[in-house]
């Protein structure tokens, strides 16, 4: 199972800016936790100009219910749910992979999963930005 969780602040984002290095020691060691990254966004969505603003965490889980028990009892959520002004959690399903994240290929293309019309689907990419070119 993956998880997408969006963090939007209004005040503390320093505090959130700061929890991008300091986080990971917060959820590194947590039970059925496969991979995670914690990632920032870009203004309007998609851009190289940072959005201050909202974060986001996306992990792949052991279990629903390990992520579940995160969700619920977990110190790093805890700690956003009392600093940000709105947190929104996607539950993911891999419908197709390509390449790698870290020398590793977190996520597993569901098998036998049908895609309707009427289906929301998200595209996560990862790029590296090379200054010099």
């Amino acid at each position: 199972m993956t998880t997408l969780t969006f963090f939007t602040f209004t005040d503390h984002r320093y505090w959130a800016f700061k929890m991008m290095g300091g986080g990971p020691r917060l959820v590194k060691n947590t039970k059925g936790l496969l991979f995670f990254k914690l990632l920032g966004t870009g203004k309007k969505g998609f851009s190289v100009l940072p959005d201050w603003s909202e974060y986001a965490f996306l992990a792949v889980w052991e279990s629903e219910d390990d992520a579940g028990l995160f969700f619920k009892d977990s110190s790093f959520i805890n700690e956003y749910k009392q600093r940000c002004a709105k947190i929104i959690n996607y539950d993911l399903r891999c419908i197709k992979v390509n390449g790698t994240w870290d020398g590793k290929t977190p996520f597993a293309a569901m098998k036998h999963l049908t895609v309707s019309e009427h289906d929301q689907i998200g595209v996560i990419t990862r790029a590296s930005v090379k200054w010099h070119k």
